[in-house]
């Protein structure tokens, strides 16, 4: 049986940028899910995270648009 890991949106969670901390923010997400060698694809707004974030998950497919709106609070 093959697990797909489909992960997207805007992955930041925050407008302070935190490079490298991806690893430490998906740390469960590796020692539970990613030990069973899924297939990853990514979706996402955020063009800024697109090495980090494949260089990190290496995805079978990815796509990373820019986010074309802004909300307002």
């Amino acid at each position: 049986m093959r697990i797909a890991l489909c992960l997207f949106g805007y992955p930041k969670g925050s407008t302070i940028y935190a490079g490298g901390a991806y690893e430490q923010k998906f740390k469960h997400l590796f020692e539970q899910v990613m030990v069973h060698n899924p297939d990853v694809f990514i979706h996402s707004w955020d063009t800024s995270l697109e090495e980090e974030l494949v260089n990190l998950f290496e995805p079978k497919l990815f796509v990373f648009e820019a986010l074309m709106m802004k909300f307002q609070n």
